[in-house]
């Protein structure tokens, strides 16, 4: 059995020395939403790869943020590598979400419901986790970012 499936951690977030443990599953991606959102808002696929899969930790980054990237092509986001990521958008999120536990995993734990039903109920202003000073720099920073499909958004 994976870490993530033992543990409902579809991205296999590490707390401490080891990997966080969750109740459900749905709290896994609400917590991985947290993650995207308060952590690697506006970095570039290759920026937050470099970061959330080290190679100091037996990854290989770009191989992570090429199966990332053609994942999320596959759901019609027309983004590259130096697209800056809006993780506000929760269609979005979602969907990084299921191209993270897919490559932690072999699949989307849960299905894609799941993960979306996670996404659409994290809500950033009110996450009692903590906030990280960065985000906000990088908002002003990088104000304009493509998020989205072009002419619809993600679904099920």
């Amino acid at each position: 059995m994976s870490v993530a499936v033992k543990n409902n951690n579809p991205g296999c977030i590490r707390s401490g020395k080891g990997f966080a443990k969750y109740a459900t599953l749905e709290e896994g991606y609400i917590a991985l939403n947290s993650l995207l959102y308060r952590r690697y808002d506006r970095m570039t696929l290759k920026e937050m790869f470099q970061i959330y899969a080290p190679s100091g930790d037996g990854n290989n980054p770009s191989k992570y943020a090429k199966d990332v990237l053609n994942y999320l092509r596959s759901k019609g986001y027309k983004i590259d590598f130096s697209t800056r990521l809006d993780f506000s958008d929760p269609d979005f999120r979602a969907a990084m979400t299921m191209a993270i536990s897919e490559e932690e995993s072999g699949k989307v734990l849960g299905g894609e419901a799941l993960a979306l039903q996670a996404a659409k109920s994290y809500n950033p202003q009110t996450d009692s986790g903590k906030r990280y000073s960065a985000t906000e720099s990088r908002r002003k920073k990088y104000s304009s970012v493509c998020s989205g499909v072009a002419g619809s958004s993600f679904s099920i």
